[in-house]
């Protein structure tokens, strides 16, 4: 049988944007070959192969600033790209177009492959309208709101398929005029041949004598540091060698710095960065308890956050708000719930997994048979069947 050739385009980094990664190796594994178009790190190549794909990098990178800003850096990313993607389709006729957002008018990039018959596959990661009215304080009946939902709407019309992570996404998409036969859900779920070689450490800590509160992701105020760090602030003194370890970084941090060094937390929160993935399946068996802490926002209502799998897939408990997103796939008996924006109730939770230890395993045990579902193996054979399916 003739190789398929897959070309993917995402407005981020690789390997570092772990959905693209994962989902590629899937389809290599399944005998495909795989290319994508991405951004360029300081410190990256135009071109390598790596983890078998064939990787192009335009030399921009991203940027967390204005409206304005944003517009000009996709604008620069849609001309490079274009230019690129059609160099390419001459040489290689891809049988796939498979675009990632944000933005969702990326898909348009493929116009000219389409023409030629190839088929085009849009992978919503998460909901335009609803990450911009979250990050700019928009309204629903904003102009700039109506404008993302009238792109997002011509987007998925352009594309053959849509695929998007979790049922509330799929919900709010089908609401908006995409056909439910034509979208399906690829879940964000650990990649199994990156966490399963730690999987026999999962219980294991280098001290027992701390009681280790984890967060890894970005560094936003929306994402609830303050209540976090408030949360652990309400707890120094009531769990004995409390330490609270954050991975990651953002726009905001240096408003956690200052917020560490005015509540006094210096000896009791440890902040070490961005980490790979790979070295975040290394620190979470350190940890006693995650903590997903976001506020309620248009994005994080519907939002189902992949961390929830990371730590489950290593049997550890964490603490999540009650969003919708969420209660999708987990009641309250079978993962940690509080309330969002409230640090006493946060600090209230991680005292209940802290001095509950059955009830905690209790918890554990039955989201991880949840998660058991859900798993990267699951995925992606849902993955695999979409492209037969497309392609036949």
């Amino acid at each position: 049988m003739k190789m398929k050739r897959i070309l993917m385009i995402v407005y981020s980094y690789f390997p570092q944007d772990v959905r693209p990664r994962r989902e590629a190796e899937a389809l290599i594994n399944a005998g495909y070959d795989v290319d994508i178009i991405c951004l360029r790190l300081p410190d990256q190549s135009k071109f390598e192969n790596i983890y078998g794909v064939n990787t192009y990098r335009v030399n921009l990178s991203k940027s967390r600033s204005s409206k304005g800003k944003y517009i000009l850096l996709y604008a620069g990313f849609f001309i490079h790209s274009f230019f690129l993607l059609n160099k390419l389709y001459i040489k290689k006729r891809y049988s796939v177009i498979h675009v990632h957002n944000m933005p969702d008018f990326l898909v348009f990039l493929s116009v000219i492959p389409k023409l030629f018959g190839s088929k085009v596959i849009l992978d919503l990661h998460d909901p335009t309208p609803e990450m911009l009215m979250t990050k700019y304080a928009e309204d629903k009946g904003s102009k700039l709101t109506k404008l993302l939902k009238w792109q997002e709407k011509i987007s998925i019309k352009f594309a053959h398929k849509i695929i998007t992570t979790n049922k509330s996404f799929l919900d709010r998409f089908i609401s908006r005029g995409c056909a439910p036969d034509k979208i399906s859900i690829v879940m964000n779920s650990p990649q199994e041949s990156i966490f399963n070689k730690f999987i026999n450490r999962s219980k294991e800590k280098s001290d027992e004598n701390k009681y280790v509160v984890m967060y890894h992701g970005i560094i936003i105020t929306r994402y609830g540091f303050e209540e976090l760090l408030n949360a652990v602030n309400l707890l120094k003194d009531k769990i004995p060698g409390l330490e609270l370890r954050i991975y990651g970084t953002g726009e905001d941090l240096p408003i956690f710095l200052e917020m560490v060094q005015k509540l006094n937390l210096e000896n009791i929160v440890k902040y070490s960065g961005q980490v790979s993935i790979e070295k975040i399946v290394e620190i979470i068996p350190e940890c006693d308890v995650g903590i997903i802490p976001n506020r309620l926002t248009p994005f994080t209502k519907i939002n189902f956050p992949t961390r929830i799998f990371e730590y489950l897939h290593m049997k550890k408990p964490l603490v999540v708000p009650r969003t919708q997103g969420i209660r999708d796939y987990f009641d309250e008996s079978s993962i940690f719930y509080f309330d969002a924006g409230d640090a006493e109730n946060l600090a209230n939770v991680i005292f209940d997994v802290y001095s509950n230890s059955t009830k905690t395993s209790d918890v554990v045990n039955k989201g991880h048979k949840i998660y058991q579902n859900y798993k990267w193996e699951h995925q992606s054979k849902n993955l695999i069947k979409i492209y037969k399916e497309l392609l036949n």
